[in-house]
């Protein structure tokens, strides 16, 4: 659902915005949001969720402060929600070329998501910060099983995306490394965002920020 221009007449339309309402116990955080979300270490660009348009209504637990434990630190979050499409369809649906066509409708039935984020800072190496984001996309028909709101279970006629991603952290240097690497399910498509960035201080304890991300996104199959 990707409409080239949302119809004829004056779009107008009323979003909630970045609004919640949540429940928080200890280090634990449940309830239901329209926040955008942005998982992962990239800076500009991020594989899975990102500020590239609206948020949805979804539902989320999460931790709000990191979980200790023996091995290091562990935070996470799960979402679950609906997706809704915009209603307005391209000019031209039906519109073929070399013998396909270049888009065609898609079903109108209810749509789903599932989502989540963990991530682990070693005990040994604290500046270090592991993780690994992933969705899952179905259809209301293709719900057969509660292992279907957990993405990594993804099967069957539904879509995925998941990414492992690592950053670590210079403090002394006030710098940053990154590298986030994903692939989408079922044609494994592969992508990955790689980034750095440092900190040089100037006058009145301001600073300049030196950044380099690289973004790679491998294209659909033609056919």
């Amino acid at each position: 659902d990707l409409p080239s221009k949302f119809g004829e007449e004056p779009y107008k339309k009323l979003f909630p915005g970045q609004s919640h309402i949540t429940y928080r116990f200890k280090k634990l955080e449940a309830g239901i949001s329209t926040e955008n979300l942005w998982w992962g270490p990239g800076w500009k660009n991020a594989l899975i969720m990102s500020y590239n348009a609206p948020g949805f209504l979804h539902a989320s637990f999460k931790t709000v402060k990191p979980i200790q434990t023996k091995i290091g630190q562990f935070s996470g979050q799960w979402i679950g929600g609906a997706l809704s499409e915009s209603g307005i369809l391209p000019p031209r649906i039906y519109s073929a070329y070399n013998g396909s066509f270049l888009y065609q409708p898609k079903p109108t039935d209810n749509r789903f998501m599932t989502g989540m984020h963990l991530s682990w800072q070693p005990k040994w190496t604290p500046d270090l910060t592991i993780g690994y984001s992933a969705v899952s996309y179905f259809y209301g028909k293709d719900f057969k099983s509660p292992l279907d709101l957990i993405p990594i279970f993804s099967s069957g006629n539904k879509a995925g995306l998941g990414a492992f991603f690592a950053s670590y952290k210079l403090p002394k240097e006030k710098a940053e490394i990154y590298l986030e690497f994903g692939a989408k399910s079922p044609n494994f498509r592969r992508a990955y965002v790689a980034g750095f960035r440092k900190l040089f201080p100037t006058k009145h304890d301001a600073f300049i920020q030196f950044a380099v991300e690289l973004t790679q996104m491998q294209a659909q199959n033609a056919e």
